[in-house]
């Protein structure tokens, strides 16, 4: 009965449960980008940044890891971007939120700045002193900023629980886990 009442909660905020512990906020993430990125997999192009780390420092070797699984798994061509996408320093304590925030602000970048790739993969991860990470957000861009994908995955995620992720790399690595269940549409 609690879990209905949470998810009947959850709608009503406009937020949709779109994998087992994840929190996908549909209300931010325009449809026809979807479509458009589903339909391109295997012959389209992205760029990849540099994680968004919050509370330690980035990992050198992040976007690469994330554009060699793209090409490995045949989803396109992947271009590794130097430059960071900057985040303001402060972020909201409310995951949703900096989830929304952190959406929205990236999307207006792409908005301003020509990246010469169809998608863009952003990550971002908010570490803390614990015994594991306190989120790992995963989202795909269209070219122009429109958002084709966004995920949440935290200590309410099985998945997540499971892998505890401590570092920027084992963020990594479970972000590319989950974008792989995610483009593989293995929503189970």
């Amino acid at each position: 009965m609690r879990s209905i009442r949470a998810a009947a909660t959850l709608l009503a905020l406009g937020i949709a449960v779109t994998q087992p512990g994840c929190i996908g906020t549909r209300g931010i993430e325009d449809p026809d980008a979807e479509r458009e990125l589903f339909e391109s997999l295997g012959s389209t192009t992205f760029a990849v940044y540099p994680p968004i780390v919050r509370n330690a420092a980035p990992d050198g070797s992040s976007a690469a890891d994330i554009a060699s699984f793209l090409i490995s798994e045949g989803y396109g061509e992947a271009t590794v971007m130097r430059e960071r996408i900057p985040v303001p320093a402060g972020y909201s304590a409310n995951e949703l939120a900096l989830l929304r925030e952190t959406a929205t602000h990236i999307s207006g970048y792409l908005q301003q700045t020509p990246v010469g790739a169809e998608f863009v993969v952003v990550m971002d991860y908010v570490l803390s002193s614990g015994p594991t990470a306190q989120c790992v957000h995963v989202y795909i861009f269209t070219e122009d900023g429109r958002i084709a994908c966004a995920r949440a995955f935290n200590a309410r995620s099985e998945a997540f629980r499971a892998a505890s992720p401590r570092t920027t790399s084992e963020c990594t690595w479970f972000a590319v886990d989950m974008l792989r269940q995610h483009l593989g549409r293995d929503e189970s």
